[in-house]
């Protein structure tokens, strides 16, 4: 009842608040950022390694476990999946959201110099590349 007599009475003072209140509002609306598109990094890095001429059984034990194990110790994995084929290992990391994806891929290349005299010496040194679409 208050509000209402207080309304009517001050009719100029609530169209003066009123307008404040928008003007204020499309203030506030212009200095808004919008980012339509934002900075997201991808938290996926590969390894791929070839040793041309052995199957896939030989690629699994030689090259995929060994290089499993060393990059499995690096922060913020929360899966690791792996595909060994004729020539060819390919082992898929996925990382937390948030990681920092140029020290997470630091660590999986110091990683694997721990196991590179370990792998054979014809294979190709282990590439490691971190998943950017830009």
């Amino acid at each position: 009842m208050l509000l209402t007599k207080f309304s009517l009475k001050r009719q100029i003072t609530l169209l003066m608040l009123y307008t404040v209140i928008i003007l204020f509002s499309f203030f506030s609306l212009s200095q808004l950022k919008i980012d339509f598109f934002p900075d997201i990094t991808f938290p996926f890095a590969g390894v791929i390694t070839s040793y041309s001429g052995v199957g896939p059984d030989d690629i699994e034990t030689l090259i995929t476990r060994p290089v499993e194990e060393a990059v499995s110790s690096v922060k913020n994995i929360e899966k690791v999946s792996s595909q060994s084929s004729k020539g060819n290992s390919i082992v898929t990391l996925e990382f937390k959201y948030g990681t920092d994806m140029d020290k997470a891929e630091n660590d999986i290349r110091k990683n694997l110099d721990y196991i590179r005299d370990y792998l054979p010496a014809d294979a190709t040194e282990p590439l490691v590349f971190v998943f950017d679409p830009r």
